[in-house]
């Protein structure tokens, strides 16, 4: 409990910093309301169109995680648990109540509580992979956008392979976890880890959605900031963007309210 209370202030911390450094240093009345007023309607619509979509990835990539692991949950019924979650998920220090509204909703539909968390444990997991190789492969093609980009290459390159790592690791212990009952719940993640991995099909699905969604992200803020005439470039956002879901995905990175919205600006502002 101290543990949970501890991270949830340093949470709230850290949101205020960011929001500080950002509320302090930006003109709201030239930077907000003018830009609201001046935004292509258009383009405002197509990224709300984009917004709907990414909902509908997640909620497939979702669903082929269940299936892997031997559970089935309809289009209809994952995309209006993924919509709301997404307020959950905004509205709340990370992604956490998003999280905990999915495994709620999913166990009032008749999934078992444990095999709706290693769903979403398993789905953050192959997401936070993708980030990482995507992160890697973009990079490489624009090295005069990011001049130093070496310690990114590090530690992308170390989370793609402990994920990997941890995977194998998950296979195996499949077979040796017995005994305590605390040792119940490392188990089921085990066997469902081991499920994803005997259906290479399935996996590679969840990982093409995953794809799929960084790049649609990516689209949409590509499409806001041409509605609002900023002068940035698709390349731009192809190389900054998955680069920032990446630091604000991985655990260390402590995700806030609107922490990966000032990470946004201080990646565009650089």
């Amino acid at each position: 409990m101290t543990k949970r209370i501890a991270s949830f202030a340093l949470k709230v911390v850290l949101t205020v910093g960011l929001w500080w450094l950002v509320v302090g240093s930006v003109d709201w009345e030239a930077a907000i309301i003018s830009r609201a007023k001046s935004v292509d309607i258009l383009m405002l619509g197509i990224a709300i169109v984009l917004a709907l979509v990414h909902i509908g990835i997640m909620s497939e990539r979702w669903r082929v995680v269940l299936r892997a692991i031997g559970l089935t949950l309809d289009f209809k019924h994952a995309f209006q648990i993924q919509y709301i979650a997404q307020f959950f998920s905004l509205a709340t220090p990370g992604e956490f109540g998003g999280d905990l509204l999915r495994v709620w909703k999913s166990r009032n539909l008749g999934l078992e509580t444990i095999s709706a968390i290693n769903s979403i444990v398993i789905e953050r997991t192959i997401s936070v992979f993708v980030l990482a190789i995507t992160v890697l492969g973009t990079i490489s093609l624009t090295p005069d956008i990011i001049s130093n980009y070496g310690p990114i290459i590090e530690v992308s390159l170390f989370v793609a392979a402990g994920i990997i790592i941890a995977f194998a690791m998950f296979a195996v212990l499949d077979r040796y976890i017995k005994g305590p009952q605390f040792l119940l719940p490392l188990k089921t993640v085990a066997n469902d880890v081991n499920a994803l991995i005997r259906q290479p099909k399935l996996g590679w699905a969840a990982m093409g959605w995953t794809f799929l969604q960084h790049f649609n992200v990516t689209v949409m803020i590509f499409v806001l900031a041409v509605g609002l005439d900023i002068n940035v470039s698709l390349l731009e956002c192809i190389t900054l963007i998955p680069l920032v879901l990446f630091a604000t995905a991985i655990p260390a990175s402590m995700p806030s309210w609107g922490g990966r919205e000032t990470a946004l600006v201080v990646a565009f502002g650089a």
